[in-house]
């Protein structure tokens, strides 16, 4: 982990303090390497509910910020408002990275967590798919490749034939494995469930936002002009204020200092 970092408000009086000032930002500086960052999101930037949101709304935003929490099995994933923030139909949601920024290192640098289940009958998944977007700046935004390819036979589509091999690129595809009572490491890609993404499939060395938009419900599509589905749109789920992608928790893998050559400050 990186330590966590403060940008200090007294440093002006610190250094108008004399030797008690110098005193006083040494105590600062010591406090800060002493106290670990997590790798979790800090703060929630924007959030546009979609058709059918309100799960998890009297939580916000404590639900969607912090470490995720897993359900006992993939067969029981999370129910719990406290846990999970339902986007709607459509719905968007920004988080920010504060303490760190995701930093491009080898394969996965972050992970978005949803909360899929894996039908204990037949072991197909119930997916409530969305698609990531990243930006250091809030400018410069890059979209995480994706790729929605329709089961057989065509549309209309049946929920019941889409699996994990349909949705290349989204988040909503992988069971939460990790929670608070199971040690789970929440940042390790090969244990902690949740899907993946890097960096450096849109060229960027260090994201500092995650934006994430849910499928739509029928009113999106990929590159290749197919129609993004999931199971959500259809039955029982596409009624009621749980529509649409529930997020859990996005965890950096990879971390970096926030980095004043890239213009911190400016950000902030």
């Amino acid at each position: 982990m990186r330590p966590r970092l403060f940008r200090c408000p007294l440093l002006s009086l610190c250094r108008r303090g004399g030797e008690r000032g110098a005193l006083g930002l040494a105590l600062t500086l010591l406090t800060a390497a002493a106290t670990p960052a997590d790798p979790f999101a800090d703060a929630v930037v924007d959030f546009s509910p979609g058709v059918g949101a309100g799960f998890g709304q009297s939580h916000f935003p404590a639900n969607v910020l912090g470490a995720p929490e897993g359900g006992p099995t993939d067969f029981l994933p999370q129910e719990q408002p406290q846990h999970l923030l339902s986007l709607g139909h459509g719905g968007q949601i920004t988080v920010e990275f504060i303490e760190t920024w995701i930093a491009d290192g080898p394969g996965v640098d972050f992970l978005v967590f949803e909360n899929p289940l894996i039908n204990p009958v037949n072991g197909d998944p119930f997916i409530e798919c969305a698609t990531v977007e990243v930006s250091l700046d809030g400018v410069d935004w890059r979209q995480m490749p994706f790729d929605f390819i329709p089961p057989e036979p065509p549309e209309p589509p049946n929920p019941a034939v889409y699996l994990a091999e349909n949705y290349l690129g989204f988040a909503g595809v992988t069971p939460v494995r990790s929670s608070s009572t199971n040690g789970v490491d929440p940042a390790d890609p090969a244990v902690a469930g949740g899907d993946g993404f890097d960096l450096a499939a849109v060229g960027l060395t260090h994201a500092r936002l995650v934006r994430i938009t849910d499928g739509g419900l029928g009113s999106r599509t990929d590159g290749d002009g197919d129609v993004l589905a999931d199971d959500g749109d259809f039955g029982a789920v596409n009624s009621g204020i749980n529509r649409g992608f529930d997020l859990d928790a996005v965890v950096a893998v990879h971390e970096d200092a926030p980095s004043a050559s890239a213009g911190w400050e400016v950000y902030r």
